[in-house]
This record gives structure tokens, C-alpha cells and sequence, in this order.
């Protein structure tokens, strides 16, 4: 998945996804 992406639609999420 694009980290880039869900960073600009979910910066929340973006923790998330790096946890």
C-alpha cells in the first residue's frame, strides 16, 4: 500500500500502519 496515500486520507492511520 502507498503509505504517501494514506497519509494525505488517514495521517491517524498512517501510525497505525507503521506500528
Amino acid at each position: 500500500m502507498s503509505d504517501r496515500r494514506i497519509e494525505r486520507l488517514y495521517p491517524s492511520a498512517n501510525l497505525l500502519a507503521k506500528s
